[in-house]
């Protein structure tokens, strides 16, 4: 049996809707600290249970992890269906690049570099949030640069436009 095990039953126990615990009410249940790692990578809060004990406690429980907030000692657990095997929020070691239409991307963390990893390490380390905060603000962050680019682009390399924009707007309303 494993350590983790009164998470477990705690996390059966409780009714099914979005729930926040706290690091210390986690220890309280195990009646034992949590490891070091737990308090200073989120990647100890994973969900994958190939790899992690402790991520099989909270998944056979049918349970996932779906953010951390170690700054403030909280995990947020979210539960889901163990037989549907529905998608992780952020990275995930094993499931489709698309779930449930376009609605949730989860991407393989095998197929990003070492330094993706690193960098999305980093923003959480800096930033607080998990690895799905991180993605969603990193390539947003992302988008509005390139829309910068493509605007300098078209302001180096398009007509030049005579006189005020508005004024063209407005000819163009008449003209219609």
């Amino acid at each position: 049996m494993s350590k983790y095990a009164p998470l477990q039953r705690d996390l059966e126990a409780r009714t099914r809707v979005d729930t926040e615990v706290s690091f210390a009410e986690i220890e309280e249940i195990l009646g034992f600290r949590l490891p070091r790692s737990a308090h200073e990578h989120n990647a100890w809060w994973s969900n994958e249970r190939e790899t992690h004990v402790q991520a099989r406690a909270w998944m056979d429980a049918g349970w996932q992890v779906w953010r951390v907030r170690r700054s403030e000692g909280k995990v947020y657990f979210r539960p889901f269906e163990a037989s549907a095997q529905l998608a992780q929020t952020g990275v995930s070691e094993t499931s489709a690049p698309f779930v449930g239409g376009e609605s949730v991307i989860v991407i393989q963390k095998r197929n990003l570099r070492g330094a993706a990893v690193r960098l999305l390490e980093d923003y959480c380390a800096e930033n607080g949030g998990d690895t799905a905060d991180a993605i969603v603000a990193l390539l947003n962050t992302m988008a509005l640069e390139r829309r910068r680019q493509l605007l300098d682009w078209f302001r180096a390399n398009g007509p030049t436009i005579p006189g005020d924009s508005t004024e063209l707007i407005r000819e163009d309303r008449d003209a219609r």
